[in-house]
């Protein structure tokens, strides 16, 4: 859940991501200074290079009340989707690689080139499997749900 009072005034405002020592972040979820949301990664190309990817949304993060943004991606495939409000606003089926999982911690705020977001961040939720819009609804009715193998 994100709580935006601002949006940048310049660049992207890190939300969460997963630092990589080679590559600074394996992927972030960040919002930009128009206020759009954007899941950024490095994918590992059929070359074992890594590459800058993104899938950015239209929809504005609203601000001064909670949103639930959510992304969910297949690491294989490459398949991410992107959510505000449990509604998809992005998506993508592949980049066309694999994307890359970093070796680093969970890092927000300041970090990088990234801003701190101008709010507040609540309620983190991993899950090993790549969840639809109706699961995302049953986060929300019955609370915090980590699910781990």
């Amino acid at each position: 859940m994100v709580k935006a009072s601002a949006h940048p005034a310049s660049g992207e405002a890190l939300l969460l991501a997963q630092a990589d020592q080679a590559n600074g972040f394996a992927w972030a979820l960040v919002e930009r200074a128009d206020g759009k949301l954007a899941f950024k990664a490095k994918v590992i190309d059929f070359d074992g290079l890594a590459t800058d990817w993104e899938l950015g949304s239209t929809d504005v993060l609203p601000l001064g009340d909670w949103h639930y943004v959510a992304v969910s991606c297949d690491k294989e495939s490459g398949a991410v989707k992107l959510y505000l409000d449990h509604q998809e606003i992005a998506a993508n089926d592949s980049t066309d690689g694999q994307i890359l999982c970093g070796d680093g911690g969970l890092v927000s705020g300041a970090v990088g080139s990234f801003s701190a977001v101008d709010g507040l961040v609540d309620e983190i939720v991993f899950s090993r499997e790549i969840l639809s819009a109706s699961q995302l609804m049953e986060i929300k009715r019955y609370g915090f749900i980590m699910m781990l193998q």
